[in-house]
């Protein structure tokens, strides 16, 4: 598992996020920046607010969350195998940022997988 599965994982996540109405009244207010990194990967920041969702892979910005872990534990994350507080819980990721922001990620990421399995 490494770096292409990730992006690939990650472009299907903003996919789907872009053609979620569902998901809108989550991003009304406030954008979200949330920068993954691991030992294997590089990193990238992925910008996510009521217009647009993008990613970033040069992002000198201060992301609102950084989530870091080994590839693999990322990508079952993006892919919403396993929830953020559960891989949090078991130590396979760190996050750091705001709580109010790790749960809006969290809903996101969870409205989407949900929304691939209809």
């Amino acid at each position: 598992m490494g770096d292409k599965e990730f992006n690939k994982a990650l472009f299907d996540f903003i996919s789907c996020l872009k053609y979620a109405s569902h998901v809108v009244p989550l991003l009304e207010n406030e954008s979200l920046s949330v920068k993954f990194c691991s030992p294997d990967y590089n990193g990238i920041t992925m910008f996510i607010n009521k217009q647009d969702v993008w990613l970033d892979y040069k992002n000198s910005e201060r992301p609102s969350l950084i989530i870091s872990g080994d590839v693999s534990s990322l990508l079952e994350l993006v892919e919403g195998r396993t929830r953020l507080q559960v891989l949090k819980k078991r130590g396979e990721i760190n996050v750091k940022g705001k709580f109010r922001n790790i749960l809006k990620l969290e809903s996101l990421i969870y409205c989407c997988s949900f929304a691939k399995t209809s």
